[in-house]
């Protein structure tokens, strides 16, 4: 879903500015988030992340609280999304400075998309929203539920 050859750690650099913009350091508990999230195509809930990240590590250097706290501070940065019900998803697109995004989650597989910045449809429907209804699109993300080309 993600390309990892953006970075020596596989990471997007406009996450890294917006870590170092927000004032977090780049921890390993961080990174492990990261590159789980963005190696994943399915959106994982706290509790999903927490158990493939024990499954992963021999330690166990990642505590439950950790990954909520740490999911929390990516979303207010912007480095994650929300949808259906408590579940985070990687941002596709760190580098857009729009603010409107469609994310599409398919109800048979899981997968979700995510389409948005340059996209024409979101800027449309910003735009159809202000002038029919005076409502000033405000979110980040619009989640969507449907069928994937796969699955339709």
């Amino acid at each position: 879903m993600a390309d990892k050859s953006q970075s020596p750690r596989g990471l997007d650099p406009e996450i890294l500015k917006k870590m170092k913009e927000g004032g977090l350091k780049l921890t390993q508990s961080r990174i492990k988030i990261l590159e789980l999230l963005a190696e994943k195509e399915t959106a994982m809930t706290p509790s999903e992340i927490f158990a493939l990240l024990t499954k992963r590590s021999k330690s166990g250097d990642v505590d439950r609280v950790t990954v909520y706290r740490i999911l929390e501070k990516f979303k207010e940065l912007g480095v994650v999304h929300t949808v259906d019900s408590n579940k985070y998803v990687y941002c596709l697109h760190q580098a857009c400075k729009h603010d409107n995004h469609f994310i599409l989650i398919c109800n048979s597989c899981r997968q979700v998309q995510e389409v948005g910045g340059e996209s024409k449809h979101t800027e449309a429907l910003a735009k159809f929203l202000k002038k029919e209804e005076g409502f000033k699109l405000e979110t980040q993300s619009m989640v969507l539920n449907g069928l994937c080309s796969q699955c339709s």
